[in-house]
């Protein structure tokens, strides 16, 4: 079973099956483009077009106006979508059904507390299996801390389980400026299939920078493997507030679920980096038994920054 939804947990010292540190995938520069071919809705069979991860562009790395509406789209089993319905373009599937692309768009919006990289992720130990990609580091002056935001990565032939994700943060010298008694991860899956990509914040206290530091993953063998074939769209994107919302349409197209059905929602800048996460919206299993379609809805404060693009993840057993 994986762990509660809502984002953020304290850090622990479990015993973990095996410890595994991960290596860092720079973060793609990229850019994202403003759409792609449009995503029909269910046919009069009632089945949609299928999509186990949406995406979307919003173009120009700018924001959509408060009330926007999406087009949604498909492209070999990604949904894309975007607040205007002028521009086309395609993109092409990967094997975790996410999708990037370019654009020469520039932003018109100022982003405020947008952080200035100065850390980066090394190599700790010598073993294989998980890797952090998309990071990026957020500094708060006012609580004195710095939260990093990034994927982990289960690259190995297994279902994983994340017991925990701590670092360990240098300062220009060597020295340690801050280690895991400091930090707090969150995370809202603990269970990766080969393959899989779980988003998660680090929280470290004390500090607004650091010169370099290392991330750790300590994981386990895990059962059973959670799905993630689920049919995402009709995504539409908002404001609430600050947040930046995120609604759709959620069908199960496979075997009933018994235990879960959780959907998050990740946004991205313009480097690929993760500028946040959703809390994890919860499904009530009745409500998509059967093939039938549930409405969500997630929603993630920004931070200050430029969205230029973001990712519906679903996970169910």
């Amino acid at each position: 079973m994986p762990q509660a939804i809502s984002a953020v947990k304290l850090s622990q010292t479990p015993t973990p099956t095996q410890t595994l540190a991960a290596t860092l995938i720079p973060p793609v520069t990229q850019t994202a483009t403003p759409s792609a071919a449009p995503l029909e809705p269910p046919d009069a069979t009632g089945t949609p077009a299928s999509a186990t991860t949406a995406t979307a562009a919003v173009p120009g790395g700018m924001l959509p106006t408060p009330g926007a509406v999406a087009t949604t789209a498909t492209a070999a089993g990604v949904a894309t979508s975007t607040p205007t319905t002028t521009a086309t373009a395609t993109s092409a599937a990967q094997s975790t059904a996410t999708a990037t692309a370019s654009s020469t768009a520039t932003s018109t919006e100022t982003s405020t507390g947008a952080p200035t990289p100065t850390a980066t992720a090394t190599v700790m130990g010598n073993l294989t299996g998980w890797t952090f990609t998309s990071l990026r580091v957020q500094p708060d002056a006012v609580a004195n801390s710095l939260t990093v935001f990034g994927d982990a990565v289960n690259n190995s032939s297994s279902t994983q389980t994340i017991n925990r994700i701590y670092g360990t943060f240098y300062d220009e010298s060597g020295n340690v400026i801050a280690d895991e008694s400091r930090t707090s991860d969150g995370y809202p899956m603990d269970i990766a299939p080969p393959g899989g990509r779980v988003p998660f914040s680090l929280l470290v206290l004390g500090i607004r920078s650091a010169a370099s530091y290392t991330l750790t993953i300590e994981n386990g063998e895990a059962q059973p493997t959670p799905r993630q074939d689920f049919d995402i769209y009709n995504v539409t994107q908002y404001f609430d507030g600050d947040d930046y919302c995120l609604s759709g349409t959620v069908r199960n197209p496979g075997a009933e679920l018994s235990e879960y059905l959780y959907i998050v929602a990740v946004l991205f800048d313009a480097q690929n980096a993760v500028i946040n996460m959703s809390d994890g919206y919860d499904a009530d299993l009745p409500d998509v038994t059967g093939g039938k379609a549930l409405d969500f809805e997630a929603c993630a404060g920004p931070l200050g920054q430029s969205v230029a693009r973001y990712e519906l993840r679903a996970w169910g057993h």
